[in-house]
């Protein structure tokens, strides 16, 4: 099979942070099929862009063909970032003509976050018969207006809004990571049957385990004095972006004994000048701010804490589901989980392997994390247990990446001819 895959919002697997479709693509390229991945030169979920001369890079990493697209580089979420989306946008539309004649997808997989893709996907698929499939990790235009506190009348919203209801009409089917997404989207126009729930998913188990680079040395040597001390090491691993509210967690670190915690914040993004200065505004030296490292190395990280924390703003956009990666690292590392969220059915509350608290509640999510803290070594590994056991039964990613070849296959299989 032949599966073209974009996503603006990544670049090459060496750039990172964004592993899921580069996860999906080499396990599809590792299976015999042919893989074509458009991405972008520059994103702000990127550690770093990948150079490009000219309009695209065409490279190939892990059996993969990567057509990178030279788009420049931003800061915030002003013009900059606004022309570096319809560049994007611009570089594919000049490309439709000679992926849909030369290369001729079987299937055309909408994978950016923001969904302007889909007009494009679309056109290629149906330019060369391919099935057009888009995948919502994220409920657009609701991440914009609910967490973004943007109007409903702004003009990218509106462009959004119509690109995510373009998908809804048109592809042939609409994959989700949300679990509680149905509803809404059979209202925005899917047909219920064209809904199908993938789940977020760690790549193997076995990355849990398997050696990475070494941790920095700063990291190293933080949790390793905490351990000595006998403290009990929160870790929170992740990009420090507005949506995981991060101050609440300062603030119930602020509540703490010093003396029993060390709480570690370990990442980067907009949100970290704020936090830093939180952090040194209210004296907290048991909290700490350190850079990210790189994905291989996060096993180690999280091998070496008590706890994982994670959390979201009060929103009604979670009562959809929540599908973000650290949590399944979390789990993964058999760590039991403190999260903060308004999300029914999370993988925490279902598996047992934390506590769960309301978001926006410093006072509660303190309150458990010394609950969690009170617990002995073999009870928080059972809860931990927990967590690792149920992501072996619901979030298996060999079986979801699998789920999605039979799709795929289902889908450019011609009708049933009528009884």
């Amino acid at each position: 099979m032949n599966i073209l895959l974009i996503n603006f919002a990544s670049g090459t697997p060496d750039a990172g942070p964004t592993y899921r479709t580069h996860h999906l693509a080499e396990f599809w390229a590792a299976r015999g099929h042919q893989v074509t991945y458009v991405a972008s030169a520059y994103s702000h979920l990127l550690k770093e862009a990948t150079p490009v001369q000219g309009a695209c890079a065409r490279l190939n990493r892990n059996g993969v063909a990567y057509l990178v697209l030279n788009a420049p580089a931003y800061r915030g979420s002003g013009l900059g970032r606004m022309r570096n989306i319809f560049t994007c946008l611009w570089r594919l539309r000049r490309l439709e003509h000679e992926l849909s004649t030369e290369l001729k997808p079987d299937v055309v997989l909408a994978a950016t976050v923001y969904q302007l893709d889909n007009f494009s996907a679309q056109r290629i698929a149906r330019a060369c018969g391919a099935a057009f499939v888009r995948e919502t990790r994220d409920l657009w235009p609701l991440t914009l207006t609910e967490l973004g506190g943007h109007s409903g009348w702004h003009p990218f919203v509106l462009l959004v809004a119509a690109a995510a209801r373009h998908a809804y009409h048109h592809a042939a089917a609409v994959t989700t990571t949300l679990r509680n997404s149905l509803e809404y989207m059979a209202a925005q126009g899917l047909a219920r049957d064209r809904w199908h729930y993938l789940p977020q998913c760690p790549p193997s188990a076995a990355s849990a385990t398997a050696t990475g680079p070494a941790l920095p040395s700063a990291h190293r040597t933080l949790l390793a004095v905490a351990r000595e001390q006998g403290r009990c090491i929160v870790l929170f691993a992740g990009s420090l972006v507005p949506a995981g509210d991060l101050p609440t967690a300062i603030a119930a670190a602020a509540q703490l004994d010093p003396a029993r915690f060390t709480v570690v914040l370990v990442g980067q993004g907009p949100m970290q000048d704020t936090l830093r200065s939180l952090i040194a505004r209210h004296g907290l030296t048991h909290v700490h701010l350190l850079p990210m490292v790189p994905k291989q190395a996060v096993p180690a990280l999280l091998a070496l804490a008590d706890i994982g924390l994670l959390g979201f703003h009060i929103l009604p956009l979670y009562r959809h589901g929540i599908s973000p990666n650290k949590l399944f690292d979390y789990m993964q590392a058999g760590l039991p989980v403190a999260l903060y969220a308004n999300s029914p059915g999370n993988p925490v509350e279902a598996s047992e392997c934390g506590i769960v608290v309301p978001p926006g509640n410093p006072a509660a999510l303190a309150d458990a994390l010394r609950r969690l803290a009170a617990l002995s070594r073999e009870e928080l590994a059972a809860m931990g247990r927990r967590g690792q056991t149920y992501l072996t039964i619901h979030h298996e990613f060999p079986v979801m990446a699998a789920e999605y070849l039979s799709l795929f296959q289902a889908l450019r299989l011609p009708p049933s001819p009528p009884a």
